[in-house]
């Protein structure tokens, strides 16, 4: 799409009375609109890399803790049995 604007903007030839032809402002507002559009798209696919990462970082620290203190309940029930046995 852009490269046929392209192929229809006259070159510097223009009058000295219009300074900014229809073509030339058409294919300006496309160019903006593309380079914002694309700008967006990158921030996008940033944003969602970051709450993927946040959200493997919780889990992460949810499983961590999970194993913790599964880890702790096991010591203390061996503790338990012990004092038992030796009492």
């Amino acid at each position: 799409m852009i490269s046929d604007l392209e192929d229809e903007i006259p070159d510097a030839k223009m009058d000295v009375a219009s300074p900014l032809s229809p073509d030339r402002v058409t294919f300006a507002a496309i160019s903006g609109l593309s380079a914002a559009a694309t700008k967006a798209k990158l921030f996008a696919d940033q944003e969602e890399r970051e709450v993927q990462r946040l959200a493997a970082t919780i889990i992460n620290h949810q499983v961590l803790s999970f194993f913790v203190v599964l880890f702790l309940s096991v010591l203390s029930y061996k503790f338990v049995m012990v004092m038992f046995k030796s009492g």
